[in-house]
């Protein structure tokens, strides 16, 4: 008993002040409703952050692979465009010869209420042709040079496409010439050149031979080609061209290989973004060398590309995070590009630090935030509580002083509170006390007389 008295084996936190121990559980308390409050929200900003960070990294695929396509389909509305100028011309050529008399196809209308009706007539005339050394009638002249415009006009306004030509079967447009497949590059244009490619040289080429078993338009894969001495990468989109569904030829449009570069994305908030072009076989197209025509299977590791193959699958845009090859987290985003029955994907690239930057940003401020506010919150409760406690100092005091028997003690404090109806009671029991001291007093001091006769009740 002794020993509690002089406060050995009691504990550190029963030593503690009263203020101290109060500002230490309220600190604590604190620290911990404002921790859960900041999880919840930075949980709830990192959910919304990152849905933001996906929804704009695939709104950039997306943006990369519709400027790529928008390429392809200007071709292809190039080449359609030719198909039908074709197809009117091989309808008003049939039973024609060479010398006739050329007819105009077209009947004319001078003002609002005059009657349809044609040019005057030419008088028979022989034409050669501007391709092969041979006359032709006057529809397959017309033909000729609607040909020969349309290939010059389409590439004067399209700087993306290495050349175009329209490649006939034998015997499909001029009767009896097996080689009649017109051909204008960007250079030969500029020199007013044709080049009249060889059926024997075409015929088995993937962009011909294709399209006469199927039919149908189709994209090459990426391949390289010499055109004109130069050495170009490109993609050739073909065009049937079908009359009575017969197969009569097709038309060709060579895109340069330079509009992937159409797709790169820049963005300085991810600076680890890059981008590139899949082929349906899988081959990379990209301006850094080190991975430029080489299969993405062969990049990858075996996890990373498993994970990405459920995606492929799909057919449809996706995402992944994957690690790879050199062992970084990347978020993977993929477009898909449907050209034709040739499935291409559009790839954008990020690290996962640069994915997670705002996260860990707002992870940061949040943390500091917290420490911060209860800090000053406990400062805050420190100063309060000492205040609030420093009337029972005053009760202590007195309460010492009693215990050495000094009752001259005066307790003032005029909060109507229960501090104050403490120090109310204390100061009424040392009122007793001192009423009682004193009438004791009184009465020893009678005895001490010889008094003994006094009420001592």
């Amino acid at each position: 008993m002794k020993e509690r008295r002089n406060g050995k084996g009691i504990s550190f936190l029963r030593r503690m002040k009263l203020g101290t121990r109060m500002s230490i559980f309220l600190g604590i308390f604190s620290f911990c409703i404002l921790a859960g409050l900041l999880y919840f929200l930075i949980h709830s900003f990192e959910i919304a952050l990152d849905k933001r960070i996906d929804d704009n990294m695939n709104d950039k695929a997306a943006a990369a692979s519709s400027d790529f396509e928008s390429v392809m389909t200007k071709a292809e509305g190039i080449s359609d465009n030719i198909s039908q100028g074709l197809q009117l011309i091989y309808s008003h050529s049939k039973g024609e010869k060479i010398g006739d008399r050329p007819e105009n196809l077209w009947q004319i209308i001078n003002g609002d209420y005059d009657t349809p009706k044609p040019t005057e007539s030419m008088e028979p005339v022989v034409f050669k042709s501007q391709v092969v050394n041979r006359d032709v009638t006057y529809s397959q002249y017309i033909g000729e040079s609607y040909i020969l415009n349309s290939l010059y006009a389409t590439l004067q306004g399209n700087d993306q496409l290495i050349g175009a030509g329209i490649l006939f079967e034998p015997n499909a447009f001029l009767p009896g010439v097996k080689d009649y497949s017109p051909y204008i590059s960007q250079i030969s244009k500029k020199d007013m050149t044709v080049s009249n490619f060889q059926y024997d040289d075409i015929c088995n080429e993937d962009y011909y031979a294709k399209v006469k078993e199927t039919k149908e338009k189709y994209i090459t894969d990426l391949y390289v080609e010499e055109e004109d001495g130069e050495t170009h990468s490109e993609i050739t989109f073909s065009n049937p061209v079908i009359l009575d569904g017969e197969f009569k030829g097709t038309i060709i449009t060579d895109v340069d290989a330079s509009v992937i570069d159409s797709i790169q994305k820049v963005d300085d908030s991810f600076p680890s973004m890059f981008t590139n072009v899949l082929d349906s076989h899988g081959v990379i197209h990209s301006e850094n060398p080190d991975y430029d025509g080489k299969l993405l299977k062969d990049i990858l590791p075996e996890k990373a590309l498993s994970q990405l193959q459920e995606g492929f699958d799909s057919k449809e845009a996706f995402s992944r995070k994957i690690t790879n090859e050199l062992g970084v987290d990347r978020r993977e985003y993929f477009s898909p590009i449907n050209l034709h029955g040739n499935l291409w994907w559009v790839r954008l690239s990020i690290t996962e630090t640069d994915y997670d930057k705002e996260v860990d940003r707002l992870v940061f401020l949040g943390t500091l935030f917290g420490v911060l506010s209860v800090i000053l919150m406990a400062l805050v409760m420190v100063v309060i509580i000492k205040k609030s406690l420093k009337p029972l100092k005053v009760v202590a005091d007195a309460g010492k002083k009693m215990a050495e028997g000094d009752f001259d003690v005066q307790i003032n404090y005029h909060n109507q509170d229960e501090i104050g109806d403490l120090m109310q009671s204390m100061q009424s029991v040392i009122g007793r006390i001192r009423a009682i001291i004193s009438d004791l007093s009184e009465k020893l001091a009678e005895l001490s007389r010889g008094n003994f006769a006094m009420n001592l009740e």
